[in-house]
């Protein structure tokens, strides 16, 4: 009797193993997706106005070199933020908490630049608040970029890091297919502040995925 309650106990104890296993899969996969998500999404918002802002600029009579400015913006901050931030923010916060911080404030610069198309202002108070918060935007991009992949890599196994540096990639790179048509549709359809909307509101349901996860 005694042999077949340990062996009972074996038993329950590997099923337990194995449904914990499962879970912390499960919950690693939906953290990976949503990281992949966030770091696709941070390239969109650097290159949300590519396909609309000329119309724009005509209409605000705004000069092509005010718009190349406008246009780099994100850059700048992105640049500037990896080089003096993003370490500092995730050695202080650590990757998962940095990521958050960065996700709400990327979409509060979001609304914020979706809504200042709506305000009576002139353009070249226009062209300053735009600028501004796409250089805002651009360093919350670095840090999501940073964070997001160390997340990816520390969650997939060493012995498949060759996928992670795939998902990172593939993820950075699918702005460049799905940012401008997502843009242009949105504007098309919704006014200049759907492509603003519509992405923060993509963006902030991922965050709850990630808060969740």
């Amino acid at each position: 009797e005694a042999c077949d309650t340990s062996e009972d106990s074996v038993e329950e104890l590997t099923s337990l193993i194995g449904e914990a296993a499962t879970t912390q899969a499960g919950a690693c996969s939906t953290l990976v997706c949503a990281c992949a998500v966030l770091l696709s999404s941070s390239g969109v918002t650097s290159a949300l106005l590519n396909p609309f802002f000329a119309s724009e600029a005509q209409k605000r009579h705004i000069t092509a070199h005010w718009t190349a400015v406008i246009m780099a913006a994100p850059g700048a901050g992105d640049l500037s933020f990896a080089l003096l931030g993003t370490s500092r923010a995730i050695d202080c916060l650590g990757n998962r908490l940095a990521l958050i911080y960065a996700v709400v404030a990327q979409i509060t610069f979001l609304v914020a630049m979706g809504v200042i198309g709506y305000l009576p202002i002139s353009a070249p108070l226009y062209v300053i608040s735009l600028t501004a918060l796409r250089v805002s935007a651009g360093c919350t991009s670095s840090l999501i970029s940073t964070s997001s992949r160390s997340i990816i890599w520390r969650a997939i196994p060493h012995e498949r890091r060759m996928l992670a540096s795939q998902i990172s990639t593939g993820a950075r790179g699918m702005h460049l297919i799905v940012g401008p048509p997502l843009a242009g549709s949105l504007y098309q359809y919704c006014g200049y502040g759907g492509p603003f909307f519509g992405l923060a509101s993509l963006i902030f349901i991922v965050l709850m995925v990630l808060v969740a996860s």
